[in-house]
């Protein structure tokens, strides 16, 4: 059995693996050697969703293969998420769980606006 990688040192596999899916769904489509901007919105959309599924999937992997601990419990939370959680002010912070049939809708905020 492999010996247990840091947090640190899986952080930075991930963030590998995560690249990677981005560039095999670019090579898939043709268009690895394009300039990112002229890719369109649904391109950069499908690049995230490839990178955050290869997460979940090695999130997944981590936190059965890891012992009971902090790390451990904070990725339980992350992919199953808490519908208790309480924001910094103390108050409910909003689930970024979906209930059955409903679409999660992630506010606009001015550094997440797309450009004109």
């Amino acid at each position: 059995m492999a010996e247990p990688v840091t947090a640190d040192e899986w952080q930075a596999h991930v963030m590998t693996e995560a690249a990677l899916a981005i560039g095999r769904w670019l090579e898939a489509r043709g268009r690895l050697e394009r300039p990112i901007n002229s890719l369109t919105r649904n391109d950069l959309e499908c690049m995230a969703e490839n990178a955050i599924s290869r997460f979940i999937v090695l999130a997944s992997r981590r936190r059965t293969s890891i012992p009971n601990s902090e790390e451990r419990d904070a990725l339980h939370r992350l992919l199953i998420g808490e519908p208790h959680a309480r924001s910094a002010a103390g108050k409910p912070a909003a689930s970024a769980t979906a209930t059955s049939g409903s679409r999660i809708t992630i506010p606009t905020t001015a550094s997440a606006r797309w450009p004109a």
